[in-house]
Parts: structure tokens; sequence; C-alpha cells
């Protein structure tokens, strides 16, 4: 049984999103991490032991994503890094793709002739265009410089949306009402295994249900449609709570589930969705699902099918038509009752 007074710890992470610095509730150092260019761990202490034989270490390291001790691979989405040989240990899908036009544009968001035209892209084993400087690849899937850009423009969007209220920088009163100054974070809080339940609940369903997600990327949209063949924007979520949590759970629109199976949220962190209200008219028009650094999985209409876009992909398009943007969390512990 997992006690009430559960300890939290904070991630204070580096410009590519990799755990640097982790630190409790006090502000105590538990954890100080530091990593080679191509994501070997070069400094892993605990000021208690001096040594990485605390009882705290953080599972997510190098740009974020999950190491695996017990084989001392990078998981990153896709596929499995060696991060001391510097290459994945397994074939990019993007280059499997390659000869389908589409699917290329669905996952990269260039075309394919732009892709190629990089030498790097045709080394499918490489890790961030052999340069994990300025690149990085949490997706496993044709490292690019735009995601990092993505994630520091949706970081900043973010910042100036809660002192000034507007998501593209200007005053915005329809999105003030998600907003708050209490909302203003320099760390976002990563879980030790003895989180509170609920705690623990949110963090293991939005990863599962994300991973889910992620898989509809290029399936048709197709209206009214849940799964697993095609989806339209609400059915995702749908077959992604049906996949995750609850296999039971019934039909519901993209309204409902906004007002029923959601709570507010101050980040487009993985796992969480946003919702689109185009006109405010205080009907939700579109729903989409964040799956982390600077992307989210968008069923999008039936000429494009579902997308893999930036987060802010659609923002600038609702502002303009006097619309409200809400970024929710899924009510998992109402979902799986």
């Amino acid at each position: 049984m997992i006690g009430i007074n559960a300890k939290i710890y904070y991630n204070h992470a580096e410009n590519l999103n990799s755990s640097s610095v982790m630190t409790d509730s006090a502000g105590t150092i538990a954890e100080t991490l530091d990593y080679f260019p191509f994501g070997a761990i070069r400094i892993d202490t605990h000021p208690s032991t001096g040594s990485g034989s605390s009882a705290f270490s953080e599972q997510r390291k190098y740009i974020g994503q999950e190491f695996d001790a017990d084989t001392g691979l990078n998981y990153l989405n896709a596929r499995y890094y060696n991060s001391a040989l510097a290459r994945f240990t397994s074939e990019d899908p993007v280059a499997l793709a390659i000869g389908d036009e589409n699917q290329i544009k669905q996952l990269t968001g260039q075309d394919q002739q732009t892709l190629l035209a990089n030498p790097q892209a045709l080394n499918s084993y490489s890790y961030a265009n052999d340069n994990p400087i300025n690149r990085s690849d949490p997706s496993g899937r044709a490292s690019s410089l735009v995601s990092i850009i993505s994630s520091l423009v949706s970081a900043w969007k973010s910042l100036l949306s809660t002192v000034i209220g507007g998501g593209d920088g200007s005053i915005s009163p329809n999105h003030l009402q998600n907003k708050s100054p209490s909302s203003i974070s320099i760390a976002q809080p990563s879980y030790s295994s003895h989180q509170s339940p609920k705690i623990q609940t949110t963090q293991y369903y939005n990863g599962k249900y994300a991973a889910i997600e992620e898989k509809l990327v290029g399936k048709p949209y197709v209206w009214g449609a849940n799964g697993p063949d095609s989806v339209d924007c609400s059915g995702a979520v749908i077959y992604g709570i049906r996949q995750s949590a609850n296999p039971n759970f019934g039909d519901r629109g993209a309204d409902d589930l906004y007002r029923n199976y959601s709570v507010s949220s101050d980040s487009r962190s993985r796992g969480t969705v946003t919702f689109y209200d185009y006109t405010s008219d205080g009907r939700i028009d579109h729903v989409t699902t964040n799956v982390g650094n600077g992307s989210m999985v968008n069923p999008l209409n039936p000429d494009t099918g579902v997308l893999l876009t930036p987060t802010n992909y659609q923002d600038d398009y609702t502002y303009k038509q006097g619309g409200s943007i809400y970024h929710r969390q899924l009510d998992w512990q109402k979902i799986t009752q």
C-alpha cells in the first residue's frame, strides 16, 4: 500500500530536456545527472552517498526519455538507442517508409525529396543527424531541429499566456479563463515510486494512452469512427481510453469528453489533451492529444487523416476565429470507475 506521506521530487531539465538536477519539495538536491554529447551518462551522483546507490533514481534521463538500467539502452518510443555507440539498435521507421510519399509526410512533416536531400537521413541507425548538441530524437523517428524549436516556442507561449493572457503573446480574454499566476513553474515535477495513488494513476495512464494515440498517425479520418482502422477526433480519444484504461468506455463526443471526463491542466505534456472551441459558442469543435516534445496527434479531416503536428498548429487559426483553447487532463479516476 502506498502511504499518504508521499515524497515528491522535481526535475530540473536542461536545453534538450534531459534530467539534470532532481530536488525534493524542500529544494534539497537528491540526484545530479550529466551526459556525454550522445547521451551516455557521465555523472549520476546523490549528495547523500556520492554514488548512484540512493533509493531515488530518476528513470527519465537523457532527453527526458526512459533509461533501461537492465540493458543500458534508452527507450525512445519507436525503438531503443545505444548512447555508448551513438546508434539506434534498429532501423528508423521513417527510412523504412521511403517510397511512400504520404507516409513520409505524415511521420516527419517533410516531403520525401527534402528528407532525402539530407545525407544523414540515409543512415537509418544514426542519432539526431549526428548533431546531438542542437538536435534530439525523442520519438525515435527522423530527428529534427524543428522539434526542439517547437518545444521552446510552446514553452515561451505558455509563459506569455500565463503572464499576459494570450497564447500568441497577445491579451486574450478567452485564454485567461484557463490561466492563473499560480501556474508559473520553473521545474516540472517528476514522481518517485512512493507517489500518491492519484498521481501514480495519472502518470501511468497518460503514458499508456499517449503511446496508443501515436499509433493512430497515418490512419484515415472517418466521421463517427473510433478505431482501430479509422477515427475522428473524439473517436481517437475514445479508442485510446479503451485500449489503455477502460475497454467498456462508451461513445462520447468531444464536448462530452471536455465537460465530463477531463479536468483543467496548465501544460501540454505527454498524455494531456487540447480542446478547441473555434467560435467561442460554448461547444467544443475539435480535440487533439499531446504526445510530448512539442507534438500532438491531430485527427484533422478526411483529406489529411490523422497527423502528427506541432502543438501550436491550430492556435493561430483558433484565435483569429475568436475561438478558445482549453488545455485539459483526462480524468482517469472517473474514466476507470
